[in-house]
């Protein structure tokens, strides 16, 4: 392989891997570049017949720092409806990159929530993630503290795999992944709910597109709410 060629997929990896190994249902260490936008929107049903739509921007302010907005809405079996929109500050405190794919970072996420029903709740946590090969690794902690409701402790860990190409090329155009992802939830007054959720990603240069189910594996308490819930989504880098 040429010199040229070499250089130009050194080039064409950061695109291609920007938000790699994002899950669906937790999050990653990935930011947006500065300058970029990040938008997702995710769309969730449960065996309730309840429904979720979920829209993510995220702009990139400096290459280590990123604003995230994330708006949601949910349509309750009861026929009432529920809307938040939540702003926090994505800050890489660690990156080490072991070649042109391998690396491994870490975020610190802190921010508000503002629910439609309840006073603001602040919102701080942890992300990390590791890309080694074909495998992606990531691990969440995450605080939310309301008012009225109980607060909320997720602890997320999930795995990724590239299934195709089994090597980048420089005419690589995207990525297949499967993904596992082991969802926690703990309220501050000991209920919790568990879910196992695999799924799909194909993820392109400048988009993604992904599916996934979540399966409840155990709840405890009056507090937790766990139902099969499948989510299907567009992401785009602008």
């Amino acid at each position: 392989m040429s010199a040229k060629c070499v250089r130009l997929i050194l080039l064409l990896l950061p695109a291609l891997c920007a938000q790699a190994q994002e899950p669906t249902f937790m999050g990653a260490a990935t930011h947006p570049g500065q300058g970029q936008l990040y938008s997702r929107a995710l769309f969730m049903a449960d065996d309730n017949d309840e429904y979720e739509a979920h829209v993510r921007l995220a702009y990139g302010i400096i290459s280590r720092m990123a604003l995230v907005l994330d708006g949601h809405h949910e349509w309750l079996a009861d026929e009432s409806d529920y809307s938040s929109l939540t702003a926090r500050l994505k800050y890489r405190v660690l990156q080490r990159d072991f070649g042109p794919i391998n690396t491994w970072r870490a975020s610190i996420v802190g921010g508000v929530e503002f629910p439609e029903y309840d006073d603001p709740a602040p919102h701080l946590g942890a992300v990390t993630t590791a890309i080694i090969n074909r495998h992606g690794l990531n691990g969440q902690i995450d605080w939310a503290g309301y008012a009225s409701d109980p607060d909320e402790f997720m602890v997320n860990a999930s795995h990724l795999y590239r299934l195709s190409p089994a090597k980048y090329r420089i005419d690589t155009k995207g990525a297949w992944y499967t993904q596992l992802e082991w969802l926690n939830t703990i309220y501050d007054n000991g209920d919790y709910e568990m879910y196992l959720a695999p799924g799909l990603l194909y993820e392109a240069r400048s988009w993604a597109a992904e599916t996934g189910i979540r399966l409840p594996v155990a709840e405890e308490g009056n507090t937790a709410d766990a139902d099969i819930t499948v989510a299907a989504g567009l992401r785009y880098l602008f």
